[in-house]
C-alpha cells in the first residue's frame, strides 16, 4: 500500500505525494460525521479531501479573507462540521472549544503541529480532544522529528515553571561608605 521508507527530505516529500489518495482516504475514514478539521499540507490534499468528503468545505488560500472569514465563522458557530485548511492559514488565534476532533498530516514544523492542535485544546474544552496523525511510511522521519520536538518542549515548560515556582530571594548589599565627589 505504502513505499518502502525514504531516506532524505526529497524522498520524503515524493514519497508523501505518491500516497496522497490513501492518506486522504484514511483521514476521511478516520473522521466520519464528526465535527472535525482536516489539517492537510498540499493543494492536492485539499482538492482530494474536499472530494472524498463532500460534507468539508476547504478554505483556499486563494479565496477572498470574506469568503475565508465566513467559512470560519460558520464552524466556529456550529453551522460546518468539517473544514479542510492548513496550519499555514488558520493554525494560530482561533478557539474551536466546540470541537475535538482532528486529522492531521504532519511536516517538519513542530510549531504548526503544537499551533494547530491547540485550536481545540484551549480553556473551555470540555471533552478529550482526539488528534489522528496521517502520515505514510515513509514519514517516520517527520514523526520521530515531531516526537523529540515534543519532548524538548515538554523539558522546556518543566524548567522554566520549575524556576517560576521556586522561592526567591532578594538580596541586598549595604553600602556604608560616604560617596566620593569628584573635584571639578
Amino acid at each position: 500500500m505504502f513505499t518502502p521508507i525514504a531516506k532524505s527530505m526529497t524522498e520524503v516529500k515524493h514519497e508523501q505525494r505518491q500516497t496522497i489518495q490513501e492518506r486522504c482516504e484514511k483521514a476521511v475514514e478516520l473522521t466520519g460525521d464528526k465535527t472535525s478539521v482536516y489539517w492537510c499540507n498540499l493543494n492536492d490534499e485539499s482538492a482530494l479531501l474536499s472530494k472524498l468528503d463532500p460534507d468539508a468545505i476547504e478554505i483556499r488560500g486563494s479565496m477572498s479573507i470574506e469568503k475565508k472569514e465566513d467559512i470560519l465563522m460558520n464552524f466556529a458557530n456550529g453551522n460546518i462540521n468539517r473544514i479542510i485548511t492548513k496550519a499555514k492559514m488558520t493554525g494560530m488565534g482561533l478557539n474551536w472549544q466546540h470541537c475535538n476532533h482532528s486529522v492531521y498530516f504532519p511536516t517538519w514544523s513542530y510549531e504548526q503541529y503544537y499551533q494547530a492542535i491547540r485550536r481545540f485544546w484551549r480553556f473551555g474544552q470540555k471533552r478529550d480532544v482526539t488528534v489522528n496523525l496521517v502520515v505514510s511510511d515513509g514519514q517516520k522521519r517527520v514523526l520521530d522529528t515531531i516526537e523529540q520536538k515534543t519532548k524538548k518542549a515538554i523539558q522546556l515548560h518543566k524548567h522554566l515553571n520549575d524556576n517560576v515556582n521556586s522561592s526567591f530571594e532578594n538580596k541586598t548589599k549595604e553600602f556604608n561608605q560616604s560617596i566620593i565627589k569628584p573635584k571639578f
